[in-house]
């Protein structure tokens, strides 16, 4: 082979391996998806529980750093809303995660650890920011989560933490009928000051949720937003939620 045609030869290869994809986004491997679901109803998201918000949604953040440390696998993960918009939204901020030790590409794929807390804390100002829904949509915004997957939903296994008082309005709209198997669902509730007079109606509230979740599907468990959130949400990989 001659000196030109060798070097044509090298230089054609050349080109050809710049035009090849990153090994890891030509072939995606999201093996489970990380929906956080923030209740934007004036009865969660409002002036007087402001501070305990931020700080709520910071607690979710670090659990959701916890259980991807679990998952130790390429996750979808997602923050929405819950309010009047439920089925028709678009989610608040989302991004893949594969963690690596290498950056084998730049785009929307966060790689480090580091990388996946500062996108969390992207999400939660958006949401503190924004003026209160007129209702409550936490079926709508459950149906909207179970749509996200679509085609995938045999091969990614996905984890809902849903923030709310789970106190459901939603004005005329219907009944929705789930499909949430293989859900695992944990609901960071908060009880409301006419808890404090009622207190089985919170109790009432709570089972009828994990029993309705439950029938859809979903494997269920619960923490009031003051308790140990960060440990319950890392706890959703383990065995107990399978």
């Amino acid at each position: 082979m001659s000196v030109i045609k060798l070097i044509r030869t090298l230089v054609m290869a050349a080109v050809a391996w710049a035009s090849l994809p990153a090994f890891a986004e030509s072939l995606p491997d999201v093996r489970s998806a990380v929906f956080v679901l923030v209740d934007v109803s004036k009865t969660w998201l409002n002036m007087a529980s402001a501070t305990r918000n931020e700080a709520v949604l910071k607690s979710v953040n670090r659990g959701v750093l916890a259980l991807s440390k679990r998952i130790e696998r390429a996750s979808f993960v997602a923050y929405g809303q819950i309010g009047d918009q439920a089925v028709t939204q678009t989610l608040i901020c989302s991004a893949n995660y594969q963690p690596t030790l290498l950056t084998l590409a730049k785009g929307t794929t966060l790689r480090k650890e580091d990388e996946l807390r500062e996108f969390l804390g992207s999400c939660v100002k958006p949401i503190l920011d924004r003026s209160p829904a007129a209702w409550t949509d936490i079926s709508g915004s459950l149906s909207f989560v179970s749509r996200q997957l679509g085609d995938n939903k045999m091969k990614v296994t996905p984890y809902v933490i849903v923030v709310s008082d789970m106190k459901e309005e939603r004005g005329s709209k219907g009944p929705v009928e789930l499909n949430l198997k293989g859900f695992k669902v944990l609901l960071v509730y908060r009880a409301l000051p006419e808890d404090d007079k009622k207190p089985n109606e919170l109790e009432t509230r709570l089972k009828t949720w994990r029993d309705r979740l439950t029938k859809f599907g979903a494997t269920v468990a619960t923490i009031i937003d003051t308790g140990l959130v960060e440990q319950e949400i890392a706890k959703l990989a383990g065995d107990a939620y399978r």
